[in-house]
């Protein structure tokens, strides 16, 4: 596996297709290759200028080092564990619950949603050749907007 991308910086072009509204410090962005289906998320790292909503649709060229993390069955163990937990803590410190749905009761549906989404990742990895998932992003360094490719 040493010549895997992973932890090199790259450079790639794309346009984003949504920029996280509430901060800017993601952006996902889509591959300007039509050959080439997905999208990968950009993190913004260091001091490299957030992101804004008026980039969506534009082309970007991006600058980072490309990061993958491993999904195997310690991690959603760990995952599973952790949500159990905080659900545990919530009920026992609340005592009687309200009429209607408290904060609790939100976190706990959420919670419980988690969960759900935990038990479909473990689907996914009970089919994977490699034994684990692969989550990937890139931590930009720098962007900057440039001018669309024509194709010829």
């Amino acid at each position: 596996e040493t010549n895997k991308p992973f932890g090199k910086e790259i450079v790639l072009e794309g346009f984003p297709t949504g920029v996280c509204k509430r901060s800017g410090k993601k952006a996902w962005l889509h591959d300007t290759n039509s050959e080439a289906a997905g999208t990968v998320r950009v993190e913004r790292v260091g001091d490299m200028p957030a992101f804004n909503q008026d980039v969506v649709g534009k082309t970007m060229r991006v600058t980072g080092t490309l990061q993958e993390l491993r999904l195997d069955a310690a991690y959603f163990d760990s995952w599973e564990a952790r949500v159990k937990a905080s659900m545990k803590a919530k009920t026992t410190d609340e005592g009687e619950k309200e009429e209607g749905c408290t904060e609790q009761c939100s976190e706990n549906v959420a919670a419980e949603t988690t969960l759900k989404n935990i038990a479909a990742y473990r689907k996914k990895l009970a089919k994977a050749p490699k034994g684990y998932l692969s989550a990937f992003w890139v931590d930009g360094k720098k962007w900057e907007l440039v001018a669309a490719k024509v194709d010829q």
